[in-house]
């Protein structure tokens, strides 16, 4: 939630913001292109370690929800609400098409919901209610 609520903060750049999305343009498709796969595995098949660039990922979106925290005053509910509202877009989608992914169980959508849900109240509080962060880091 972080990482995409980087992308609707107005103090950074959009040339900050292009560049961070065609950064995860690029990794994300060289999950699925093989010519992007080999560039990253030294342009030969690998024998071991497949996907060893999924760390740079990872990494970015750690990174992407820490300036986002550096910058938690400057979160509007708006901005929130339409991250929250895209992930439950995707959700849905997810569960409309579960035929497609067979390792997913009604246990897996019914915690990710309540972990959205959880998410949204805290934030809310947190944003619009101006509540202790030691309340929240006791939820």
């Amino acid at each position: 939630i972080l990482a995409l609520l980087f992308f609707t903060l107005k103090e950074i750049k959009p040339t900050v913001k292009l560049s961070y999305a065609l950064f995860f343009t690029f990794i994300i498709s060289s999950f699925y292109l093989q010519p992007l796969n080999l560039f990253w595995q030294g342009m030969h098949a690998p024998n071991m370690f497949l996907y060893r660039y999924a760390w740079a990922l990872s990494i970015t979106v750690i990174y992407l929800a820490a300036e986002t925290l550096v910058r938690l005053r400057q979160v509007s509910i708006k901005n929130f609400t339409l991250i929250v509202s895209f992930l439950l877009i995707c959700f849905t989608s997810t569960f409309i098409f579960r035929d497609h992914y067979e390792f997913l169980t009604d246990v897996n959508f019914l915690l990710t919901l309540e972990f959205l849900i959880a998410y949204f109240i805290l934030f809310v509080a947190m944003i619009r209610y101006k509540s202790s962060l030691k309340w929240i880091n006791i939820v």
